[in-house]
């Protein structure tokens, strides 16, 4: 038989289906040593299980991160080569007064009191 330890008996006639195993006892150090080894065996199966835990956790913090990374890369991106909108419109209203001084100084005569205020009203404003 292939399995020594435990012999299977049964009748003659293998129609009637009836079997029963026969264990031997065991002895005293396997009775002492057993339990000991079941417990050994629970325990590190829990702690394997909670190292499982926590390295999904890991993995899904890690995941989480990179995540927030690019996404915070991508808003600082877009955030810097945005058009500036308010700079436009400063350069414009700049622009214009500058238009109307000169449009106004060829109709009248230049004075370096005119110039000098001019200068620094674009001073202030830049």
């Amino acid at each position: 038989m292939a399995n020594d330890q435990n012999t299977l008996y049964c009748h003659v006639d293998a129609t009637c289906g009836y079997f029963e195993w026969v264990d031997p006892p065991m002895c005293q150090r396997g009775r002492e040593v057993l339990p000991k080894m079941v417990t050994k065996m629970n325990k590190l199966e829990k702690e394997l299980a909670r190292s499982r835990r926590r390295e999904k956790m890991f993995c899904k913090a890690l995941f989480g991160t990179w995540a927030g990374f690019c996404t915070m890369e991508e808003l600082l991106l877009a955030i810097m080569f945005q058009p500036n909108h308010a700079g436009l419109e400063q350069e414009r209203s700049s622009r214009e007064k500058e238009e109307k001084f000169l449009s106004e100084s060829k109709s009248s005569k230049l004075d370096l009191r005119g110039l000098n205020r001019w200068i620094r009203v674009l001073r202030f404003e830049s």
